[in-house]
């Protein structure tokens, strides 16, 4: 049923990304969301203009795609491995190891990209790929695979990480749109809601 709810959600956002400001103007949506969504594909596709328009590739191209995606697999299995290891070790509750420790690890190349697109004074770009790239995981890193192996009854202090994470989605979410964008008041408030959260989890942990 959540899967199901999120592609009714991600669907027309993924189809709504995907138009042309004047497509846009004949979807009955506001005015303000419109030039926000324009915005921010123009300046995602001027950071992505060499994979959108690329030259025609050779075989050794290929080859290191295949590899680095085998690399990147590979990787991402040895600390998931690491650190659940490291977790037992050191007796760190795995909700720890997983809702703080590997949250922002695996986050570092997003959290990279957004201060990369912030500096070139790319907001809306910006925001669009945080929120796309945590719309992913909860798609594909969560609720598929919750659909064919299933997850263990949750508990209070895992309902209580979702439903951070939930809140903390919707704050922003709401402070962008009615600041017209994020200010750095806004970042800061973001960043001490995410560290008042990491502070309650250590403490029922």
């Amino acid at each position: 049923v959540g899967l199901a709810l999120c592609f009714v959600v991600f669907g027309p956002y993924v189809a709504v990304l995907a138009m042309r400001r004047r497509h846009l103007d004949r979807v009955r949506i506001p005015e303000r969301w419109a030039s926000w969504v324009d915005r921010a594909v123009v300046e995602e596709e001027l950071e992505l203009e060499d994979a959108i328009r690329p030259t025609r590739g050779r075989p050794v191209d290929t080859l290191v795609a295949v590899a680095s995606l085998v690399i990147v697999v590979l990787a991402s299995i040895v600390m998931e491995r690491s650190a659940t290891t490291l977790g037992v070790h050191f007796a760190i509750p795995g909700l720890i190891v997983g809702g703080v420790i590997l949250a922002a690890v695996t986050s570092l190349p997003n959290a990279v990209a957004a201060i990369y697109l912030a500096a070139r004074g790319r907001g809306a770009a910006m925001l669009s790929t945080a929120l796309n790239s945590n719309s992913l995981n909860v798609l594909l890193g969560l609720l598929l695979p919750a659909v064919i192996v299933g997850l263990a009854r949750p508990t209070g202090a895992a309902t209580l990480v979702g439903s951070w994470y939930v809140g903390l989605t919707v704050v922003t979410l709401v402070l962008a749109y009615l600041g017209r964008g994020l200010r750095r008041w806004a970042g800061c408030l973001i960043v001490a809601l995410y560290l008042a959260f990491v502070a309650v989890l250590f403490a029922i942990t």
